[in-house]
């Protein structure tokens, strides 16, 4: 019996290795995809100016940081020589001092053959060949990123990047941090293409910027494994990218992705998007609601896979609180009642086609975040409540019902952006309010950088609307903190409050996990009762590929984290465009 057992467990063992090799045999090199997102223009997609969650996935193909994460959520080494083991020991010097070796074997993508000239005439690229990764790089990046005031939020965690020798960089933080790795994930730029002389790199020189007009700035170079192709750069509704061969941060002897090249298409809405994927122009969407992929399912000529996800990202109203009716504890009711009198469930439904396309909001933070306080209700609906929160308020009627309060009428702003998604809750927000008695009069900004201007730097508006997206070190405090209003910078609507202040002091100077944990759902009820924004909800999507895209793994904030394990099956009919 037991000799029977023996030879069928090595029988079992000898079929596993069978069909294990013959898997990956079927792992093939060569051809490519494309994939559509919604959006009508991109400009930029280095990691200073990008602005949307279309170049911030696009980001995860261009660049690597010094540190990025495993399919478990463990730290692993991207830019630095060291082993993952090594590095999920390691304890910084005085609990702020981090020491790494840069790897030498990553080099910089090559950029463009010309850039534009003194006279706008295409000249010889004097960064055409990329070179090797240096701490240099590092030191750059970190200063480029500090004089930002968008990027700033995500390194004044840093007290200071000090460059050892040509191969070690010390990274000293203002103080010790939970998730020190997972803030450090930033990607990072070369020095080069800005500042040629390493030893021009000081704090004190202003050439360590990203000047947005800067030639790299629409053909980025990153070390990531895939690298930006042949472009028409006036072309901004498409983004082509080859594979780079040299990449050896893959497993050895791996040098590069499966696939050869991706190329991104954008569309203007979303029924666009699945008409050309049903169709079979492009393979992949990103995210589509569930309305157009039951449609899409049915029709498609060629076999598809699918996957649904909650997106790390949620629609808000942002209240601009230098506005008299907004801002300040004296309208915390008033901010409740444009809360209550949203029509929120109904809003998600237009939008989503359905309630499991989306989960309602309370507070600041994604659904599936752990920092979400589930005895919290979202605010529901209710125009008797949210009319009497207005008048316990001092307003009143005035002329065509409008409520007026110390002789001002209740007038607001809306800026918001030209998507269809963006108009179908722009015109329920003005509805809804008008229900109340608020007038709403709605200005569409003509891009995303026209909307990054208006609202994010000159803050001209009342409302606006928007929709954040949460990567790895996220946190509120670039958000909500006082001090984080100036142009440029994610406080846009100029919240303060001292105590919500003290709070995300204490939180982000909280190294204990479950102290922190309680700091954060403390925060999620406060902000909840504060209404600083109305929390829309984070939608729920379905990601859809054509079959002979194989390999497939999502990721649900950068999407394609894992694609240098995408292959194309070359068999399965026609290849991937």
């Amino acid at each position: 019996m037991t000799t029977h057992r023996a030879r069928a467990r090595l029988l079992l063992l000898a079929l596993s290795a069978l069909l294990a090799a013959g898997a990956r045999a079927q792992q093939q090199q060569g051809g490519g995809f494309s994939y559509g997102e919604v959006m009508t223009s991109q400009s930029s997609y280095d990691p200073i100016h990008r602005g949307s969650a279309v170049a911030r996935r696009v980001g995860i193909m261009l660049y690597n940081s010094l540190i990025a994460f495993d399919r478990d959520g463990e730290p692993i080494p991207h830019l630095i020589d060291m082993t993952a083991e090594r590095l999920r020991s390691y304890a910084p010097l005085n609990g702020v001092e981090y020491e790494f070796a840069i790897r030498d074997d990553v080099r910089w993508h090559d950029g463009p053959a010309t850039v534009p000239g003194p006279n706008g005439r295409p000249v010889a690229n004097p960064w055409r060949a990329g070179r090797p990764v240096s701490p240099y790089d590092v030191l750059f990046t970190y200063l480029a990123m500090k004089n930002n005031a968008t990027a700033k939020s995500s390194v004044e965690f840093i007290a200071r990047v000090r460059v050892l020798d040509d191969t070690h960089v010390r990274i000293v933080l203002r103080q010790p941090i939970l998730r020190a790795f997972g803030r450090m994930a930033f990607p990072l730029i070369p020095h080069y293409p800005f500042v040629p002389n390493p030893l021009e790199i000081r704090a004190d020189n202003p050439a360590c910027v990203v000047p947005p007009t800067h030639a790299y700035v629409g053909h980025p170079v990153g070390t990531g494994p895939f690298r930006v192709g042949v472009q028409n750069l006036m072309n901004l509704n498409e983004l082509g990218l080859e594979a780079n061969d040299r990449y050896p941060i893959l497993p050895s002897p791996r040098t590069r992705a499966y696939v050869d090249s991706v190329r991104l298409l954008l569309k203007p809405n979303e029924a666009t998007l699945a008409n050309d994927f049903g169709y079979g122009s492009i393979n992949m969407v990103v995210a589509l609601p569930r309305r157009y992929a039951e449609p899409v399912r049915k029709a498609s000529p060629v076999p598809i896979n699918e996957d649904r996800y909650p997106s790390t990202s949620y629609y808000y109203l942002a209240f601009n609180h230098r506005h008299p009716f907004l801002g300040g504890p004296v309208n915390r009711e008033v901010r409740q009642a444009i809360n209550i009198g949203m029509n929120r469930a109904q809003l998600r439904t237009t939008v989503e086609g359905g309630e499991g396309d989306g989960e309602l909001s309370h507070g600041p933070f994604p659904y599936d975040s752990p920092y979400i306080d589930t005895g919290i209700e979202p605010y529901l609906y209710d125009v008797a409540v949210a009319r009497k929160l207005l008048a316990d308020a001092g307003f009143r009627p005035g002329s065509n019902r409008v409520l007026e309060k110390d002789g001002r009428r209740f007038t607001l702003t809306l800026v918001q952006k030209g998507s269809p998604v963006h108009s179908t809750i722009g015109e329920a927000f003005v509805a809804d309010m008008r229900t109340l008695g608020i007038e709403v009069r709605v200005e569409t900004a003509g891009s995303q950088d026209a909307w990054d201007q208006r609202v994010w730097y000159e803050h001209d508006f009342d409302i606006a609307l928007g929709r954040w997206s949460f990567g790895l070190g996220g946190g509120l405090y670039p958000l909500f903190h006082s001090t984080q209003s100036r142009p440029g910078s994610k406080n846009y609507g100029s919240y303060e409050n001292r105590l919500i202040d003290q709070m995300l002091e204490f939180a982000r100077e909280q190294t204990d996990p479950v102290k922190h944990r309680n700091l954060m759902l403390m925060l999620d009820g406060a902000l909840h009762e504060e209404a600083p924004y109305v929390f829309l909800w984070t939608p729920i999507r379905t990601a859809m590929w054509h079959s002979r895209i194989r390999g497939v793994d999502l990721h649900p904030s950068g999407f394609f984290n894992y694609v240098t394990d995408w292959w194309v099956d070359m068999t399965a009919g026609q290849a991937a465009r």
